[in-house]
């Protein structure tokens, strides 16, 4: 019995040596993966119908380096998110395919926006003297969200809304929606906010 477990362990790990070898090979097959690799270190594919999905971190200041290394593989980006991760990095998930769109006229004004300083991203606890960003995504059709969290409301006015108004080539914040829910903190309304650019 206890040679039957050993040879069912040992097919099992080569089942699985085999389908990671497998999913690596076809992640270096493709140009954008290979591109950004080489600047950024792991990038993660999906191949979803029509596009693919990669998943990576970069510094926030080299956003506009990302996008502009995917369309030089004649990729196209038709989606990106960007939020903070811990240790004050951007977590990217990025989506493009072959097919060519006009996406490239924003990414000047994503990096503006996302660039550090710009607006108040949420990196530990929550505190009533500030909005947190959690993320900033956009399809690269006329408008961009801005997505995150607040203990008070009206500092999504206050304070966000003249932040995003000092950002080049970004325009007229809406408020999108908010939500509450209840956390240690206190009452967290999770809001989205739409922009123009």
């Amino acid at each position: 019995m206890f040679t039957s477990n050993v040879s069912f362990f040992r097919s099992s790990l080569l089942v699985a040596l085999l389908f990671v070898s497998i999913i690596a090979a076809g992640q270096s097959d493709n140009p954008v993966v290979t591109a950004l690799q080489s600047q950024f270190g792991t990038v993660l594919i999906r191949d979803l119908e029509g596009y693919h999905e990669f998943t990576l971190s970069a510094p926030f200041n080299e956003i506009e380096r990302v996008l502009n290394l995917v369309i030089s593989q004649e990729w196209y980006p038709g989606y990106i998110s960007i939020s903070s991760r811990p240790d004050e990095k951007a977590a990217i998930i990025m989506r493009a395919g072959t097919v060519k769109n006009d996406s490239a006229q924003h990414f000047a004004a994503l990096q503006q926006l996302v660039t550090p300083g710009m607006l108040p991203w949420k990196t530990g606890e929550l505190n009533d003297k500030s909005p947190g960003v959690t993320a900033v995504e956009t399809d690269f059709s006329a408008k961009v969200t801005i997505l995150g969290q607040t203990l008070k409301s009206g500092l999504i006015f206050s304070q966000l809304f003249p932040m995003i108004e000092r950002v080049q080539g970004v325009s007229a914040p809406f408020f999108e929606r908010g939500s509450y829910s209840d956390s240690p903190a206190g009452r967290v309304m999770d809001f989205s906010v739409r922009c123009s650019w």
